[in-house]
């Protein structure tokens, strides 16, 4: 497979080095997130669904914040 930007391989090395390892089930978990893009638009029995990319990046924008700290004490 030839590639014709850079930056098109190195994010697909950083992606294959974050999840390259994890199953089947895990990335299922991960993509079937029940709070994101695939959640809102799943249709049971339906096949080939678009995904809004609003709903893409609305997705990307809450993973990428940071969870708030745990309440001890």
């Amino acid at each position: 497979m030839s590639l014709p930007f850079e930056s098109e391989r190195v994010a697909l090395d950083v992606t294959y080095s974050e999840l390259g390892l994890f199953s089947a089930s895990k990335l299922i978990a991960i993509t079937h997130w029940e709070e994101g893009a695939w959640a809102r638009n799943y249709i049971p029995g339906s096949r080939g669904i678009v995904i809004p990319q609003e709903d893409i990046i609305a997705e990307y924008e809450k993973r990428k914040k940071p969870s708030p700290a745990p309440n001890v004490g």
